[in-house]
């Protein structure tokens, strides 16, 4: 951790939490009263229902209590939830994100972006991405960096469903991640041809199509470690060498070790003159990371979890920092 955001933290970020740690002690005390109160009501219901039972009084009436304790607990828990704590949490976690992400590189942060911000789905479109079903979308960024405008979207794809081809796995429930992760979105200052840039995987590309309306071939930059690990198709071969330089290529091939996990994948692409790029974040959620908790309640401390929400905000910065993004003039 640097000293310049020690500095930043204990003047800027500290004294909110220590209010918003003193407010969430606040709201989780008033739960108290509802707790005793559901703890009450089932008492009463139990007791109701087991001096029925001993008079003798119809199984109606004991089914009767046993629906009104269910559902009377039920709305009492409905009431602890709905406390203002959740709530709370939330937006105290956009009002850090949008600190930080005006120290790193005075730009905006989106709490609520819409499927507008980002047009996620051009990777998708070219063959760069799967496309995805029904996308939570987290929040957005945007800003200027190295002169380029730029957006980002942080987006989570999941399925839920049942096995159902397999005798012994039928009808057990499954949860898959289709994607979590970023997608950013780089204004460029000319025109460019399609160009997808994704990851090798033989039977994805054995079985890989033709995207609709383009005709695209493949390309290679001259760069071993780029050429090995991903996959250049593009509809203008000729035009694609003004983008997928060697300088290029050796400065996206070193992104993942220099600014990724080594278990994200990435892709990219030019299209329409704007430069997209994707990457998995595993296990990152900054508005979570963000929410005010009790000191015990964490591993990390709130000064170290801030650092980290500060990093990942400034990816953009450190993609397009490295990335030579075509001609200039």
């Amino acid at each position: 951790m640097t000293v310049e955001f020690k500095q930043f933290y204990k003047n800027r970020i500290a004294p909110l939490v220590e209010e918003a740690e003193a407010k969430t002690r606040g709201l989780r005390g008033k739960r108290r009263p509802l707790a005793a109160a559901v703890a009450g009501a089932w008492l009463v219901a139990a007791g109701a229902g087991i001096y029925a039972l001993h008079e003798g009084q119809p199984m109606l009436v004991i089914i009767a209590l046993c629906v009104f304790a269910v559902f009377g607990g039920l709305v009492l828990f409905g009431a602890i939830g709905r406390d203002g704590s959740a709530g709370f949490a939330k937006e105290f976690a956009g009002k850090i994100a949008a600190l930080l992400t005006e120290k790193g590189f005075g730009g905006d942060f989106i709490a609520n972006p819409d499927d507008d911000h980002v047009r996620y789905g051009v990777l998708a479109d070219l063959g760069g991405l799967k496309k995805l079903a029904k996308p939570r979308l987290t929040y957005g960024l945007s800003g200027i960096w190295n002169g380029r405008a730029f957006r980002l979207l942080h987006l989570h794809s999941s399925s839920r469903g049942s096995y159902s081809s397999s005798e012994k796995m039928s009808g057990t429930p499954y949860h898959s991640v289709s994607f979590n992760g970023v997608v950013l979105e780089v204004d460029l200052p000319a025109a460019t041809p399609a160009i997808v840039i994704r990851e090798r995987d033989f039977l994805k590309d054995l079985l890989s199509k033709q995207p609709d309306g383009f005709e695209l071939q493949d390309f290679t930059a001259g760069v071993a470690e780029f050429d090995d690990r991903f996959q250049v198709r593009t509809d203008n071969p000729d035009a694609a060498k003004d983008w997928i330089t060697p300088e290029f290529a050796r400065a996206f091939a070193a992104i993942q070790t220099d600014l990724l996990a080594a278990a994200d994948t990435i892709s990219a692409a030019f299209f329409e003159g704007r430069f997209y790029f994707s990457a998995t974040r595993a296990g990152m959620n900054i508005l979570s990371d963000l929410e005010p908790q009790l000191k015990l309640e964490s591993v990390l401390s709130y000064e170290e979890r801030a650092e980290r929400a500060y990093q990942e905000l400034c990816l953009p910065c450190g993609v397009l920092a490295r990335l030579p993004l075509g001609p200039t003039g």
